[in-house]
């Protein structure tokens, strides 16, 4: 009878292991009355596969589980087949015996599946710590590398988590967690009420938060940072805690305020500049006004040649000095924005003769024909700014007049789709090929080949 309680508990453990693995299948799907099986669509199917595929049965443990099944029921006909027909008494094995060692085998073959299972359940929690641990060494190490830590604040107990690189941040080594008074604590003062309320709305809304503050860290030094928040939720879709990262953004600010000096500091320069070239200008005018005036004067009395010809070339220098100070404000007069261009109505016969008669002595000078070429369709009259117009005229003409040695000087007047074209040709040697990118660089004379 011993052998047959043994063989009767044997069974019943048996039995109870699967009535308990049936139960633990059943309790992994909760239901709620009214609701059916609860299902999240938005996680990926890469986890959904991953945890189907884990919860699978392992082959070997059912095959040991029903195996173990299996000598247990023979254990439990035998020994019913022993008090029904005692004729079996006579064979030369005791059936009581043989359910014994049946609910053994049944007892060894459930050992062997349980050690199984949980071999296997240990060798999967093992991959599974190496592979957390290897991404945490990644998320540590691009923290490290971009100034970038993560935290964590728990809404109930208001306990706080920092990475290692939010302790860097701060200037802490990596240790105790602080307490939420303590981390509000480095916030400059000024600031500190934008972090409250970020973290008092996310309370109440659920909702992502972000900030810009300043914080004072361990050190005394001032760091500008960047954070941002989600909020996690528990089953009834209430606020539990943040999670979040934080960024340094020191360098980035200091970077930007150097700018802001460096660019304020060059308008400030070019405001200087500007007030005493338009100064200069102006205190100079009023003395060479005079200078030109009295020589002018004097070129109309009685003088000989020589002094005659000295003369005109004081009220030349003279004039050209007054030009000189004239560009100069008008120079200023860009840099401050306060250049006005005038559409007046200009006489076109009128400016192209006008130039030229500007240069005719010293083309005459030099044996160099000056030439006026207006197309016909040229309109008599246009508008434009005549004083900007003559000055560009004025240059043009002079550079040719000073590189050209023998032949002429052509300026040419066209119209094309409601423009004016206006082009001077001259028979002087011409510029370099490779210097001719270079002759609109600001202090830069590029000179004939000749």
């Amino acid at each position: 009878m011993n052998m047959c309680r043994l063989a009767h508990r044997g069974k019943r453990r048996i039995e109870r292991i699967f009535k308990e693995s049936a139960e633990e299948r059943q309790a992994s799907v909760v239901v709620k009355p009214g609701i059916g099986p609860k299902r999240c669509s938005k996680r990926p199917k890469t986890e959904l596969m991953r945890e189907s595929s884990a919860s699978a049965p392992d082959p070997e443990f059912s095959i040991s589980a029903i195996a173990a099944l299996i000598c247990a029921t023979m254990a439990g006909v035998l020994i019913v087949m022993d008090m029904v027909s005692p004729s079996l008494s006579a064979l030369p094995i005791s059936p009581a015996l043989i359910a014994a060692c049946l609910a053994v085998a049944a007892l060894v073959l459930r050992e062997h599946a349980l050690r199984t299972r949980f071999a296997d359940q240990a060798a999967s929690n093992a991959a599974t710590r190496r592979a957390m641990k290897e991404q945490i060494r990644w998320l540590e190490m691009t923290e490290a590398q971009t100034n970038i830590g993560h935290w964590r604040l728990d809404l109930a107990s208001n306990a706080v988590f920092w990475s290692d690189a939010t302790y860097a941040i701060h200037a802490l080594d990596p240790g105790r967690p602080p307490r939420l008074e303590d981390a509000l604590g480095f916030y400059h003062e000024d600031d500190r009420e934008i972090v409250v309320r970020s973290i008092d709305e996310a309370r109440k809304t659920g909702q992502f938060q972000s900030f810009k503050a300043r914080l004072i860290d361990a050190k005394g030094c001032l760091r500008h940072v960047d954070s941002g928040a989600s909020v996690e939720l528990d089953k009834n879709d209430n606020p539990v805690a943040l999670f979040g990262v934080f960024k340094d953004r020191t360098g980035e600010e200091e970077m930007q305020a150097e700018l802001r000096r460096a660019s304020e500091d060059a308008l400030a320069l070019a405001r200087a500049k500007g007030m005493f070239l338009a100064r200069m200008s102006h205190e100079i005018r009023t003395p060479m006004n005079g200078l030109i005036g009295f020589a002018e004067l004097l070129a109309q009395s009685d003088l000989d040649p020589e002094q005659a010809k000295q003369v005109r070339f004081i009220v030349e220098s003279g004039h050209s000095l007054q030009a000189l100070l004239k560009d100069i404000l008008d120079f200023t007069k860009v840099e401050a924005g306060k250049v006005e261009i005038k559409r007046v109505r200009i006489d076109t016969s009128e400016l192209i003769d006008g130039a030229l008669q500007g240069f005719s002595s010293e083309a005459a000078a030099k044996g160099i024909r000056l030439i006026k070429d207006i197309a016909s369709d040229v309109p008599d009259q246009f508008k434009a700014d005549p004083l900007r117009l003559r000055q560009i005229l004025t240059n043009l003409l002079a550079n040719a007049v000073r590189l050209t040695v023998t032949g002429s000087i052509t300026l040419k007047l066209s119209a094309s789709d409601d423009a004016l074209r206006f082009e001077v040709r001259d028979t002087g040697p011409g510029i370099e090929p490779h210097m001719i990118e270079g002759i609109f660089d600001p202090f830069t004379q590029v000179s004939s080949p000749g």
